[in-house]
Order: C-alpha cells, then sequence, then structure tokens
C-alpha cells in the first residue's frame, strides 16, 4: 500500500525471482532515490536494488501505431 501510494510511484509490478516488487520512480535527483531506498529498507526491513536510467533506447509504441 505503501509504495502504490507513494508520490514518486509511476509503475508498480508484483513480480517473483527474489523480489516482490519492480517499480518505476521519478526523483527530483539520485540523492532523493537514495533517500526513498534508505526508508524502504529501514521502515520495512526489506531489500532493495536501486537502477538509474542513463538512455532511453527504445520505449513502448505498439499502442501508437
Amino acid at each position: 500500500k505503501f509504495l502504490e501510494e507513494h508520490e514518486s510511484i509511476n509503475t508498480l509490478y508484483k513480480i517473483n525471482y527474489g523480489f516482490d516488487f519492480l517499480g518505476e520512480f521519478i526523483f527530483k535527483d539520485l540523492n532523493e532515490a537514495h533517500n526513498f531506498v534508505d526508508l524502504i529498507e529501514k521502515n520495512f526491513n526489506a531489500q532493495t536494488q536501486l537502477m538509474n536510467v542513463i538512455q532511453e533506447i527504445k520505449k513502448e509504441e505498439f499502442l501508437t501505431r
């Protein structure tokens, strides 16, 4: 519920293979992202993995045709 309602969430998926959720979040800067990860790890005793998008190569387009 916390992730669903967080102001920075853009997309959230329920997944498997060692993790429960995959989320796409939008933050102003890396510091804000790291603070969010710290919050999740401390308050929910959760394992996280942070990945930064460096370059968008291709975005969904099948609905735009």
